[in-house]
């Protein structure tokens, strides 16, 4: 099983939750087994800004948050490509995608997880 990001988050979950679903391997990537207690505020501040400025300053602040500024410097189009896929969203999916994240903990139970894995961070 795959997972990146937040995809990352349900595959680690199902490993933990479900492991009669027979999971050969698990790849995961940009990834954590813990939401930060602190992440919340932070995130519900985008929350607040989306719905007050639109989902396109939403995404460019989104950007900001995933992309070092020295990436953004030297790929803009690639920052313009994510801006315009995540302003498409449909942003009440989005925000409660964001939102469901926030309670996230299986640090105690990866333990468990007997498959072969592998995490990609950079």
């Amino acid at each position: 099983m795959l997972g990146f990001s937040q995809g990352s988050v349900i595959a680690q979950t199902l490993a933990v939750e479900h492991p009669e679903q027979e999971v050969d391997a698990l790849m995961l990537a940009c990834t954590t087994c813990r939401s930060n207690p602190g992440t919340k505020d932070i995130l519900e501040e985008r929350i607040r800004q989306a719905r007050t400025t639109g989902p396109e300053a939403a995404a460019r602040l989104t950007a900001k948050g995933i992309f070092s500024a020295c990436f953004a410097a030297s790929q803009p189009a690639a920052i313009e490509c994510f801006v315009k896929w995540r302003a498409a969203m449909d942003q009440d999916a989005v925000i409660t995608a964001t939102r469901a994240a926030y309670n996230f903990d299986v640090s105690s139970s990866l333990r468990a997880v007997s498959v072969p894995s592998v995490f990609i961070v950079w």
